[in-house]
């Protein structure tokens, strides 16, 4: 599985523990997964599918700032500590998937 994958549904079931009662931030926690998954569903041997996959990833990292976004001002300090470092590690797994798969695409298209 998918590091940034395996790491937001750790998140979403962290949200989900400490958040019980805020839907809005479970809601956009689980955005954030499915995303994710949608993308890593994605064939890399089309380039629609390609493209589609970069995104659903860009989808999920913009997810990310508007989860930290809500946590920074609907969290205690105790909860907002542990979900932002959380939300901070699966932005940064997506963005290095999706930088990542650009420089093969580039690549690729310059070994033709």
């Amino acid at each position: 599985m998918n590091a940034s994958i395996a790491k937001a549904r750790a998140l979403v079931c962290a949200c989900a523990e400490k958040q019980k009662e805020n839907g809005i931030v479970v809601g956009t926690v689980v955005e954030i997964y499915k995303n994710l998954v949608r993308a890593d569903e994605c064939k890399l041997s089309d380039a629609a599918e390609r493209e589609e996959r970069q995104r659903f990833q860009r989808e999920a990292i913009v997810g990310c700032r508007v989860l930290a976004g809500l946590l920074d001002s609907l969290c205690d300090e105790e909860a907002k500590k542990s979900l932002c470092e959380r939300t901070a590690e699966v932005r940064r797994l997506s963005a290095a998937w999706l930088n990542a798969e650009k420089r093969q695409t580039v690549q690729k298209g310059a070994g033709r």
